[in-house]
């Protein structure tokens, strides 16, 4: 999913894409669907008794599809 943004559409095969985990087992096997972003955003994490800030990726991605 590297390089799409917030709203746009990607054709995928579910067992390519590891953040489905779990839902080959739900469509009985590979499946290709549409992917949509959602919301993929990244953000800044404070350690307070370094006073630094880091960058991390936030596990929230949030992804809509449906069998083709």
């Amino acid at each position: 999913m590297n390089g799409l943004l917030t709203g746009s559409c990607k054709r995928a095969v579910i067992l390519d894409q590891p953040v489905l985990g779990g839902a080959e087992r739900m469509l009985g096997g590979a499946e290709t669907v549409s992917v949509k972003i959602i919301r993929l955003h990244v953000e800044a994490v404070e350690q307070p008794e370094h006073n630094i800030f880091l960058r991390k990726a936030n596990p929230g991605l949030v992804v809509a599809y449906r069998a083709a």
